[in-house]
């Protein structure tokens, strides 16, 4: 049975058992076993026996990812300790990555929980946060530190990284965070501790990297000579991505191809010097099998990510198969590792290095060999910079569609950037890292030497890409995919890659994205002829989108994480206006000048088309890097005046602002109001609106009741929540907060005056994003969590 079959039906189970995550009963697990048993041994002997086999391999994917979804049921896997209570955890040391924040990321392999005086055995991995200061433990060392146990959580927004699914590939389902790596104690006596061979080499890489070569070259240095990327600057990321050069340095078939030719070069020099060995075997056949050691090793050393571990299979397949004397075509051979490692690690599927990896390379291994075909005849001083292009290409065209919906930007640079930086980088900085790494115990002046020339290298290659990405024409392209527009995407991306030789399977082939268009054509939305709120699920903060009849779309605020290191419009409120189709905004609102409310909407105004922005706030007064965006994109700014206004653009569809004192002390009283009705419905949107500022609205009231109300600040106890429900009466409420918020909100005492008014609440930190459509009998309510 041909591997492209096995690893689609597998791959369908493992994205099954994502939709439903309840776990199988035994009962129903062993019915289907028996059914499958039954199917297979009555059709043994029938042209359709590979059913049975099919369905049996699908349930194996769907079984296995369950098992990878959900931590060990075992009472003492860390997991279970999750919560609010300050734990003493002990925990042996896997491996610990500086980030770009002066932090640390460790990994660490827990064994105890002390909670008062009774320690409890434990097992299970959890990653550690340590905020500032370093950890001086080395791999395999035992630590004690006092913490929190938690478990990692999704915002619930549309077009988020996943990242409690990403960890959980890593067989990681809880999480801790020290503020000071001073406070953890270090144990390098306990019986307990062990050795880690590879991480311990990494580790000592790392040390030299950072005495040898100057801090803002260490990062890339580090990323190609043992795959640690977490100290690379969130500029350096900026300037990789928009270049389309990151994948130079994630370590990946390039790096190992070079290695394994250095070392087939080397070895092959030193075997062809005895003739009994090439007399007893080729060495075309059996050196690439005896190079599979030291490419192991060279696996763990960089940090076995996606792409080396796809890297190493396909070189462990292609060894065998010379020594067996085999031909597989190449595209068969990636088949059977993406089937191999989605075997090891079920939840790999889901992360955008393992699809990437794979998406790249069949590009290049579909397309590559017609383009070569015709480029035979072009002079050799042509043929090399036409592979690179073509290359990159055939690259880029297969990853496109995964680029757009997991980091939603695409790289117009990235052809002619790697042109000039693939050269430098392969040929010059990956040896240079390789001789380094080699050297440093026996000839550590050669080695730092190395390590300097590489990251020289390195800077220049950057300095050239960043000039490219600065040219005309070169700024990257935001899109973010709508679920259609990615269906649509990658069934014609499977189409193209699929080598048909059959009239039945091209008509497959080209009948997928046929379908695909007509599903996602169907399911479309088309201009909404009611009102739809959608409060985006921003943590801490608020950000909620109004779209009016005619798919006008406004944004209240965007959010904002003060204090944190995430971007929410970068991170959050721009993918998911993406995902929701939303690409262009008639306008924004900032209801007051508060961070939480005002950081995100910077990186709004870069990525999106807005036409106006509207706040109370003087606009010389507007914090600068706000101002600074408004400003580069020609955004219409207004100020507006106390008093109600019902927006010009809104074209008379029911969207009224109501702007109260400006010179109130507390800035929340200053928050405008925003009210929008259609002719079954009506909303109001309190901002962070306090007691006085809710008064000066009940002077100025220009409606009766309402049936949606948003609560005001987050749901504190301040806001007067029985003032609001006296006033306008509303049947359901919302609430913006964050997951286990240092305030508390909401309030327990405002979540029981609703209850007692028999208001039903729904909740961001708990629902998710929530997508509120107006209907004629009220208001249909959706949650993303």
């Amino acid at each position: 049975m041909a591997p492209y079959w096995l690893l689609g039906v597998f791959a369908s189970g493992i994205a099954l058992a994502r939709l439903f995550p309840t776990p199988v009963s035994p009962l129903a697990l062993g019915s289907c076993a028996s059914l499958l048993a039954i199917s297979w041994f009555l059709l043994r002997n029938h042209s359709t026996v590979w059913l049975p086999l099919l369905v049996a391999t699908a349930l194996c994917g769907f079984l296995l990812t369950h098992g990878a979804l959900i931590p060990t049921g075992h009472s003492g896997h860390i997991s279970r300790f999750a919560g609010n209570d300050q734990l003493i955890i002990e925990a042996r040391l896997i491996s610990q990555e500086k980030t770009a924040k002066q932090g640390v990321r460790a990994l660490l392999e827990t064994t105890m929980v002390i909670k008062g005086e009774q320690g409890t055995d434990t097992h299970g991995r959890l990653q550690l946060r340590i905020e500032t200061g370093g950890l001086r433990a080395r791999p395999g060392q035992m630590i004690r530190f006092r913490g929190r146990i938690r478990t990692p959580q999704r915002f619930g927004t549309p077009g988020e990284f996943n990242y409690p699914l990403h960890l959980a590939s890593q067989k990681i389902y809880v999480t801790s965070f020290v503020t000071r790596g001073e406070d953890i104690l270090i144990l390098p006596q306990h019986p307990a501790g062990q050795t880690y061979f590879w991480e311990e080499i990494r580790h000592t890489l790392a040390q030299r990297i950072d005495q040898t070569v100057e801090p803002h070259r260490s990062p890339l240095v580090k990323a190609l000579t043992i795959g640690m990327r977490g100290e690379v600057s969130d500029e350096q990321r900026r300037l990789l991505s928009e270049s389309g050069v990151a994948h130079l340095f994630a370590i990946s078939g390039l790096h190992f191809g070079l290695l394994g030719y250095l070392l087939y070069i080397g070895s092959g020099w030193f075997y062809r010097r005895s003739h009994r060995l090439i007399l007893l075997l080729p060495p075309k056949r059996i050196l690439p099998l005896l190079l599979i050691a030291p490419l192991g090793g060279y696996l763990c050393l960089t940090g076995n990510s996606w792409s080396t571990a796809r890297a190493f299979c396909m070189a462990a397949l292609a060894a065998a198969l010379l020594v067996g004397y085999r031909r597989t075509p190449p595209l068969v051979m990636l088949a059977t590792t993406a089937l191999i490692l989605l075997i090891l690690s079920p939840l790999a599927l889901f992360q955008p290095g393992f699809q990437l990896s794979f998406a790249g390379l069949a590009g290049i291994l579909r397309w590559m060999p017609g383009w070569q075909e015709r480029t035979r005849g072009f002079p050799q001083l042509f043929r090399w910079p036409i592979t690179i292009i073509l290359t990159t290409t055939a690259a880029t065209l297969g990853t496109s569609p995964i680029l757009l919906w997991h980091f939603h930007q695409l790289s117009p640079a990235g052809i002619p950037a790697n042109l000039l930086a693939i050269p430098p980088i392969a040929w010059g900085a990956v040896p240079a890292c390789l001789l380094a790494a080699s050297t440093s115990w026996f000839a550590p002046q050669l080695s730092d030497l190395s390590f300097q020339l590489a990251g020289a290298i390195i800077e220049l290659t950057l300095d050239t890409v960043g000039w490219i990405a600065g040219l005309p024409g070169m700024d990257p392209v935001y899109y973010p995919l709508a679920q259609g527009e990615m269906l649509i995407l990658g069934a014609l991306l499977f189409s193209l890659l699929w080598q048909s030789n059959s009239h039945r399977e091209r008509l497959v082939r080209w009948g997928l994205p046929t379908l695909a268009l007509a599903i996602a054509v169907s399911n479309s939305p088309g201009p909404r002829d009611s009102l739809q709120v959608i409060a985006l699920a921003v943590g801490q903060g608020d950000a909620t989108l109004v779209t009016l009849p005619g798919n006008r779309h406004y944004l209240i605020d965007g959010g904002g994480l003060p204090g944190s290191t995430i971007d929410v419009g970068e991170r959050l409120v721009a993918p998911a206006l993406g995902r929701l189709g939303v690409h262009h905004l008639d306008g924004i609102i900032l209801t007051h000048d508060h961070p939480d409310h005002r950081d995100g909407l910077p990186a709004v105004i870069d990525h999106l088309p807005v036409d106006n922005f509207w706040s109370a706030i003087p606009p010389e007064e507007l914090h600068p890097t706000l101002a600074s965006q408004l400003k580069l994109h020609g955004v219409r700014t207004h100020q507006l005046q106390e008093g109600w206004r019902e927006l010009p653009s809104s074209a008379g569809q029911g969207l009224m602002l109501f702007t109260p004192n400006q010179q109130a002390r507390d800035l929340n009283n200053r928050s405008v109001i925003v009210m929008a009705s259609d002719q079954h419905n009506r909303v109001l949107l309190t901002a962070d609106l306090g007691p006085e500022g809710l008064r000066q609205l009940l002077a100025e009231r220009q409606t009766e009741s309402v049936n949606l109300l948003k609560i005001s600040h987050h749901g504190s106890r301040h806001s007067a929540p029985d003032a609001f429900l006296s006033a306008f009466r509303p049947e359901i409420a919302f609430v913006s907060a964050g997951r286990n918020n240092l305030y508390g909100f909401p309030h327990p005492d405002t979540l029981d005056c609703f209850s007692q008014a028999q208001v039903e609440v729904y909740r961001t930190d708990q629902d998710g994003t929530l997508i509120l459509n107006s209907e004629p009998y009220g208001w249909q309510v959706k949650t993303r969590l």
